[in-house]
């Protein structure tokens, strides 16, 4: 789809033939990636460039698929990785839904096992995956392998595979034998159309699609017999005999019904049948639109739409219209000045291509969603309202919207709601609800309208919900779930910094997520961005919605898979309180004498009125490597419920240079706990400073954390509290501070021991007479440390 043309939204998705491509047999990801951006670049196929081997009359519009009519048309495709079948029921009314071609692609390796895995994984392409897409036209395989890889003679992979000598992340080499495959399905999808446009033409009756597809509030489709059904019973069960004036009065009756209920139903065949020549020529359109064919694409749609208009058939009025102006914006993107260029164009069509700008556009779509709301096919309207908005804002851009002259942000915000309230009709399945939700949803994030952004992402997980709990063979990305949940938690104000949002609508989307968590497969991701939902909103919460959310995040955390260590934290639960070290004992305490200068004068009085009061300076602690430390840490528990702390261990900064290795523990604390004491150990392993962070533990299955608060620096280094309960804390803080607070302690090496053993007496005490100045003394000092330890002074008391 072309970006820069404002209205590629409108004749992109309508005009492209749908290419399914599938891996054949295992293929890196990259190198799939590679093959379908290939095929990619070769769209579109020039008609000119083609050579068709059917023929017809002249003038046959059978033969109008293959006849070199209109050089300049061009055939697009649209290859796509993924396929839903939520629409296959709308494939004959849109062909350009139909999944028309199938590619396999398959990456080749010179193993020596290699052609035996080749023949299989082609066979399973062709007995176990093509066979599931009926409808496709086309069927092909590209083999790509290295270009000095000869593929062996005995390996038969069948006339469909194509051997490409290249690799797909070779373009320049792989481009040209891609485009001649690609050429080669475009000339076999013509002649396909030929065989579809000659077998519509000669059917008799053609019916609408079913209700559901098109989400009709009606069940029996825009072409059921509007009537009562017949009367049935006997005559008895009115409680008389058979010859009773009001037996033989039902019994006329009933057979008055039967009449007319025949006689309705013969009329509706004569209608089908009146309609069908112009439903006919609808569907040969698409087929002509999507060949490239576009001036015949433009008479049949003319002559559909005067053949619906005469028969009163909306539904299919409506589909004509819009295949209409969707050719004659195709036309118009091909050739600007088609309307001087082709003068066998109709006069009424050569008049809007010259004149018709954004404001024609928009108001003939809008008689299109018009009349599908009037025929009861919202899903149509929805559709159409979304692919028109984006031509008031400038295109599918990714960049700021591009407002059109004449028209606001309020006009293109009109189109999607319009969509949106045709999109929530209870009627629509939950898959089209969630595809027509997020495709609203990037509407109004480009419109910069944030609330309406977060209602179309709310209706589509409540579809997303839906479609997990009542189909069991469907599939959505887990990546999808998340990053819908976490856009909708980031508008409403979950998970920003500031205190934004609006909080009964918090509460709706937490609730929403952990109905999605429930839903899903693996809830692993989801539960932690409940977690994180739920710190912000529990002061919100009532007793008993606390309670359920618990019941329910345990419920997730055990049926998902485990976080690990590398699972991201967010400080935001209210556990931690204060933070003390226990002393060390006093054998392991590090002493050092203050240093004295020799010059101070002592002063003689003992108390002086005019000298200041000397405090105390608080001992500083230091740490020893590989000696256990201990911390007697505060924890308060601000729900109403106990809560269980698993692994609760020290929490080092990112910055920590001591290799703390901690001990965790496991400890429940009691509901609406003021106060209770743990020891944390652990072990610095290497010398530096040891910068404690907080605690660290496992809540619900998530790894949590809680830290010190940035205004918590100013309190003394030995303690800490956390910034959830700061009963004296200061009133103001520095606006400067901007790294994390931290308890900061001096880990020095590993002290080695000097053991003296003594000698001397029998009580082992050495001793001088009186009057006895110096004595022999003899030391033996043993070194157990295993490096050299300089010994400077000995001191004998």
């Amino acid at each position: 789809m072309d970006d820069t043309d404002p209205y590629a939204s409108i004749y992109a998705p309508h005009a492209s033939c749908s290419v399914l491509v599938v891996p054949v047999g295992p293929i890196r990801t990259r190198a799939f990636k590679a093959a379908l951006q290939l095929l990619r670049s070769c769209s579109p196929v020039a008609l000119q460039d083609l050579t068709p081997t059917l023929g017809g009359p002249a003038g046959d519009v059978r033969s109008e698929f293959t006849a070199p009519t209109f050089p300049n048309g061009r055939l697009r495709f649209q290859f796509v990785s993924e396929y839903d079948d939520e629409y296959s029921t709308l494939e004959e009314f849109h062909a350009s839904r139909r999944i028309l071609a199938v590619i396999g692609i398959l990456h080749c390796s010179p193993s020596p096992s290699a052609p035996q895995d080749l023949e299989h994984a082609v066979a399973a392409f062709t007995h176990h995956t093509l066979p599931k897409f009926t409808s496709a036209l086309v069927t092909k395989c590209i083999a790509f392998a290295p270009q000095d890889y000869a593929p062996d003679r005995s390996v038969n992979l069948g006339a469909n595979t194509t051997w490409i000598a290249a690799q797909p992340n070779q373009p320049e080499t792989a481009y040209a034998p891609v485009q001649a495959v690609v050429a080669d399905i475009a000339t076999r999808l013509l002649e396909g159309f030929h065989d579809i446009a000659t077998a519509i033409a000669v059917r008799s009756l053609i019916h609408s699609p079913p209700a559901s597809a098109l989400g009709s509030a009606s069940p029996l489709g825009p072409d059921a017999l509007v009537a009562g059904g017949t009367a049935t019973g006997s005559s008895t069960a009115t409680g008389g005999s058979p010859n009773s004036p009001l037996a033989m009065g039902t019994a006329a009756l009933a057979s008055a019904m039967q009449q007319t209920t025949a006689s309705m139903m013969q009329s509706n065949e004569q209608k089908l049948r009146k309609r069908a020549p112009g439903r006919a020529a609808k569907l040969v359109a698409d087929l002509l639109l999507l060949a490239g064919k576009l001036p015949a694409a433009i008479d049949k749609y003319l002559e559909a739409m005067d053949a619906a208009k005469a028969n009163t058939d909306t539904l299919w009025l409506a589909a004509s219209m819009d295949g209409l102006y969707t050719a004659m914006l195709t036309l118009r993107a091909l050739m600007p000045r088609a309307h001087d260029e082709l003068p066998s164009l109709p006069l009424i069509v050569r008049e809007w291509l010259k004149a018709a700008g954004v404001p024609e556009v928009d108001i003939k779509f809008r008689e299109v969603i018009g009349l599908y709301e009037r025929a009861d096919a919202p899903v149509l309207a929805a559709h159409v309202a979304l692919r028109v908005a984006p031509i008031l804002i400038g295109g599918l851009g990714s960049g700021p919207p591009r407002l059109v002259p004449g028209h606001s942000r309020m006009d293109a915000l009109a189109l999607v709601t319009q969509a949106m309230a045709n999109a929530v009709a209870d009627c629509i399945s939950p898959r089209t609800q969630l595809d027509l939700s997020l495709r609203a949803a990037a509407l109004c994030a480009r419109l910069g309208f944030a609330r309406k952004q977060a209602m179309c992402l709310t209706l589509a997980v409540r579809a997303m919900i839906a479609v997990l709990t009542q189909a069991t063979t469907a599939r959505i990305d887990p990546l999808t779930q998340y990053h819908v949940m976490d856009r909708l938690a980031n508008l409403y104000g979950l998970l920003t910094v500031d205190v934004v949002g609006w909080p009964n609508v918090q509460t709706l989307v937490l609730d929403v997520c952990i109905q999605l968590a429930d839903a899903v497969e693996d809830p692993g991701a989801l539960t932690r961005l409940i977690v994180r939902c739920f710190q912000r909103l529990q002061s919100m919460l009532s007793m008993d919605g606390m309670l359920d959310i618990v019941a329910r995040l345990q419920r997730a955390s055990k049926g998902g898979m485990s976080m690990g260590e590398g699972a991201p934290t967010a400080r935001q639960f209210g556990f931690l309180k204060e933070m003390t070290i226990v002393p060390p004992p006093p054998d392991l305490i590090v002493h050092k004498r203050p240093s004295t200068s020799a010059s101070t004068e002592k002063d003689p009085f003992l108390y002086s009125a005019f000298s200041s009061k000397s405090t105390a300076t608080p001992a500083t602690t230091t740490l020893v490597a590989t000696e256990p430390i201990a911390f007697t840490v505060h924890l308060i528990n601000p729900f109403q419920f106990a809560v269980t702390l698993e692994s609760l261990s020290l929490l080092a900064a990112p910055d920590d240079s001591s290799g703390l290795v901690p001990d965790p523990i496991t400890i429940t604390l009691p509901a609406m706990a003021t106060h209770v004491a743990v020891t944390l150990r652990g072990t610095p392993t290497h010398p530096g400073t040891l910068k404690l962070a907080g605690i660290a533990f496992y809540i619900f299955g998530v790894r949590e954390q809680c830290t010190f608060g940035v205004d918590a620096i100013l309190a003394p280094t030995s303690s800490l509290s956390s910034s959830n309960s700061r009963p004296h804390s200061p009133t103001t803080t520095s606006a400067t501070t901007s790294a994390m607070a931290t308890l900061d302690f001096v880990v020095i090496p590993a002290l080695p021991l000097v053991r003296v053993r003594p000698a001397g007496a029998a009580h082992r005490h050495l001793m001088l007479l009186a009057g006895q100045q110096s004595r022999d003394l003899a030391l033996h000092l043993t070194n157990t440390s295993p490096s050299s330890l300089p010994v400077t002074c000995l001191a004998v008391q």
